[in-house]
């Protein structure tokens, strides 16, 4: 890509308005690997469910530990992300 491609590019882009903020949009699966990366720390992972049985008792997010207990279910994945300071206030879920 060209510098000028590049430019042209930028200007296409939607842009703020002013004294609004810019906000980033992140995947889950990004924020399940920073949660993750935290949850670590207490030999814990953030889990998503499979299958609807699954679902209907811990919930779509649930945390294991070391031995796959669960140890906490029905987890809203954004909420907790911005409980641990994973999840900017200027960054959304996708």
């Amino acid at each position: 890509m060209t510098k000028e491609q590049l430019n042209n590019n930028q200007a296409t882009r939607p842009q703020p308005e002013k004294g609004e903020k810019m906000s980033f949009l992140v995947s889950e699966r990004a924020l399940q690997k920073r949660i993750n990366r935290q949850l670590a720390k207490e030999n814990e992972r953030l889990v998503k469910s499979k299958g609807l049985k699954a679902k209907t008792e811990l919930g779509e997010w649930y945390i294991i530990n070391d031995i796959n207990q669960a140890v906490a279910w029905h987890c809203e994945i954004e909420k907790l992300g911005r409980e641990m300071g994973v999840l900017k206030p200027s960054e959304n879920i996708a």
